[in-house]
């Protein structure tokens, strides 16, 4: 049924009975048509084809009543369309204000964001220099505090004996951790100051990775490690800065060694997946816990209750630093107690033309 129809059948009912009933049911009829867009003079056309249908045998005074009647069930009615009207204006203006007041509120929000934005960048600007000054000012008195340890370690102060032996290696000690650290410290600040520059060449991974085997050398037989470097003779070459790639992979394969059993087994293994070099970092030691695996790589981070642990927390997030900068990624996967995987890509180096 339509609502023409039915506003007809309400007035005729109205005309009937007078009922108060019919009266608000033209109210809301009244409101149905606003929502259709009917326009005041639709709705009055409507009225008058109702009021023609009168029956013709009607007495001319009661005719006169019913229209009378009508009438007034029209102005109920179209007081229902401008209450109507006047509640939807309302409900617009209160809507474009709410709205012009979330627009304002979210303009100040972006304004505030962009200082605050601002306000970081400017703060790790000046923590990245003073990183670098402290880094700078630091290491020029520490490596004379190491040599003369070595110096008089190599007895060129004379002999020492065996209680001044075990001190002075305990400051020699010491300060290679301590200058350690602050080379960390010194290369985050560079990575984030865009300071570090590549050197590309033509690189061999299997080179690389015999190169941080020979100088892992010593603390893999003294803790009875075995280090296997599965890249293929024949696989391409990459093209990276073979320092930084020699970098890598030594951070890797420390924490590898540092954090795996003495008789474990630590494996670097390459393939080529998409385009790319793929390579492996593989231990079977004490594992990582799952919740700290996506914030393994963030500044200062230390695995919770790895023992032995010392540093700073930055080697990892050194080592992605440095094969983001070589265009590639690195992820790592690891179970508590069965071992860890480090994976980082590097780009090939492109055939002769």
């Amino acid at each position: 049924m339509s609502l023409q129809v039915e506003y007809a059948q309400v007035l005729r009912q109205f005309l009937a009975r007078q009922g108060e009933v019919d009266l608000m049911r033209a109210y809301e009829l009244g409101k149905e048509f606003q929502n259709q867009r009917m326009s005041p003079d639709e709705l009055i056309g409507l009225h008058l084809e109702t009021l023609e249908k009168l029956p013709a045998e009607m007495p001319e005074g009661d005719r006169l009543r019913e229209v009378m009647h009508s009438f007034s069930v029209l102005i109920e009615t179209m007081i229902a369309y401008g209450v109507a009207y006047a509640d939807a204006n309302r409900l617009l203006a209160l809507s474009a204000r709410e709205a012009e007041e979330a627009k304002f509120e979210l303009e100040r929000t972006i304004v505030d964001l962009d200082l605050a934005n601002d306000q970081l960048r400017e703060l790790d600007k000046i923590k990245t220099r003073f990183f670098a000054n402290m880094s700078h000012e630091l290491r020029t008195p520490l490596n004379s505090i190491i040599g003369f340890a070595e110096d008089a370690i190599d007895g060129m102060a004379g002999p020492l004996n065996p209680m001044q032996t075990r001190y002075v290696n305990n400051i020699l000690g010491a300060g290679r951790h301590l200058l350690g650290v602050i080379n960390d410290i010194l290369d985050l600040a560079k990575l984030e100051a865009g300071k570090v520059r590549l050197e590309l060449d033509a690189v061999h991974l299997e080179e690389v990775c015999h190169e941080v085997e020979e100088l892992l050398a010593p603390g893999l037989k003294r803790k009875q490690q075995v280090l296997s470097c599965s890249v293929p003779k024949d696989f391409p070459l990459v093209r990276a800065d073979r320092g930084k790639v020699f970098q890598i992979l030594l951070n890797l394969l420390s924490n590898a060694h540092k954090y795996t059993s003495d008789g474990g087994t630590l494996e670097v293994l390459a393939r080529l997946e998409q385009g790319m070099a793929v390579i492996d970092v593989r231990d079977n030691g004490t594992g990582i816990p799952a919740d700290e695996l996506p914030r393994l790589f963030e500044e200062f981070r230390q695995v919770r209750g790895r023992a032995g642990q010392q540093g700073t927390g930055l080697g990892l997030t050194i080592t992605r630093g440095l094969v983001e900068l070589h265009g590639g990624k690195i992820t790592a996967a690891s179970k508590v107690g069965v071992g860890s995987i480090f994976t980082f890509t590097l780009p090939l180096e492109p055939p002769a033309t």
